[in-house]
């Protein structure tokens, strides 16, 4: 189960029993550090990968490749949740803040892109079509209504802004409650 092609980075998991490592044969591996076994195999890129890190929490994984793509994969599933692209050509380097909630990755196109880690791609992740259902059933999201005028539209548009914080808060917590007793498979 090991590599086919040069291995570009290792990282270990914030909680210590793994490591992972990532390679120019397109994959990352998820290995045990006592026994060496390999857990966990992510697929997905199109090209090799050159960086990893792993979320604060441990619960994701990021990696960086030659196609130009910074994905977003859970932990324990091998799932990707989301795919982070604007370099163009190879992302070389990727970093996340102290507080988990800034991606920063480093590409061959010499830009620097500064994403954001929100709760809203995980919800949009998971349960895309529940948040999609209670956001329009709250009417609050359309677009300007036939007649209204500029001060009712803004405090329409306020009382979305708090609704899908409300929403999207529920639905991370859940997010994350489903994940955070789940075991490799």
């Amino acid at each position: 189960e090991k590599h086919t092609g040069n291995i570009y980075d290792v990282k270990f998991h914030p909680g210590g029993k793994y490591f992972a490592t990532c390679s120019r044969d397109m994959t990352i591996r998820l290995w045990d550090f006592e026994s060496g076994e390999v857990v966990m195999t992510y697929t997905g890129h199109d090209k090799g990968i050159l960086d990893i890190e792993f979320t604060i929490d441990g619960n994701h994984l990021l990696s960086a490749s030659f196609d130009g793509s910074v994905r977003l994969w859970q932990t324990k599933t091998g799932k990707m949740v989301y795919t982070f692209s604007a370099h163009e050509g190879i992302v070389n380097d990727i970093s996340v803040n102290s507080e988990g909630n800034l991606l920063a990755s480093a590409g061959a196109d010499n830009r620097v892109f500064l994403w954001e880690l929100s709760k809203k791609i995980f919800v949009e992740y998971a349960y895309y079509d529940e948040f999609d259902a209670e956001k329009s059933e709250s009417n609050l999201f359309d677009p300007k209504r036939k007649g209204e005028n500029k001060s009712d539209y803004e405090n329409r548009m306020n009382k979305a802004r708090d609704l899908e914080e409300q929403i999207v808060a529920r639905y991370y917590q859940q997010y994350i409650n489903s994940i955070k007793n789940l075991t490799f498979k």
